[in-house]
């Protein structure tokens, strides 16, 4: 490490001007992320899929969820920023949590259709 081979005072120096720079990275990823926010929130995302009598054939998993996002345009959200309460596993409408950064989140609602032709959403 470098730093450590500088006189402390220099290497005190060097830590800040780090810490600095990398809050205000932070900071602008944040803003990036509120910004995004503010454009995906309230938005519904359609995912149809196999069911019967309003049962999925199998539940909707969170890469199928991302994967839809991406498809509609939101390209930066990732799997590990899903927040769901519970197994999608029926015909419905669900909210979702995406937690875009540690101090900004937006809720979308996911709504599961049953895919045309297939299936009873009795």
């Amino acid at each position: 490490m470098v730093w450590q081979s500088l006189p402390p005072s220099q290497s005190k120096k060097k830590m800040a001007r780090i810490a600095q720079a990398e809050a205000k990275e932070k900071q602008a990823q944040d803003n990036k992320m509120k910004e995004l926010a503010q454009k995906i929130a309230g938005k519904e995302i359609t995912i149809c899929s196999k069911a019967e009598k309003g049962r999925l054939f199998g539940a909707i998993s969170p890469k199928a969820i991302v994967d839809q996002i991406k498809k509609e345009g939101w390209e930066e959200i990732k799997e590990e920023m899903l927040e769901i309460a519970e197994p999608i596993k029926k015909i419905g409408k669900y909210p979702i949590t995406l937690k875009l950064s540690d101090s900004v989140e937006a809720k979308i609602t996911l709504l599961v259709k049953p895919e045309e032709g297939k299936g009873k959403s009795s």
